[in-house]
């Protein structure tokens, strides 16, 4: 499932659109726009276009460690022991 940017966006673009802001406890309506469009154009106004997407942090692989749950690591031979 990819989670970048807006869900649910490409659905329906020219519907009219419902703005709600974020007052700090609860959503409250902010206005109304004619389609997708009219939408970004108020809600990005400051940049004038959307923000780009933030890349999602990369996954480390599992490093070395004695974690509760690791299994012991097995001693490594030496080099000379080859």
């Amino acid at each position: 499932m990819c989670t970048d940017g807006p869900r649910g966006s490409h659905l329906n673009p020219h519907a009219p659109r419902v703005i709600q802001r974020w007052n700090g406890q609860t959503w409250e309506p902010h206005g109304l726009a004619a389609d997708l469009a009219e939408a970004k154009r108020i809600l990005y106004r400051e940049a004038g276009e959307p923000p780009a997407s933030v890349p999602s942090p990369t996954r480390r692989p599992f490093g070395t460690g004695t974690g509760r749950h690791r299994k012991p690591q097995a001693p490594r031979p030496a080099p000379d022991e080859r």
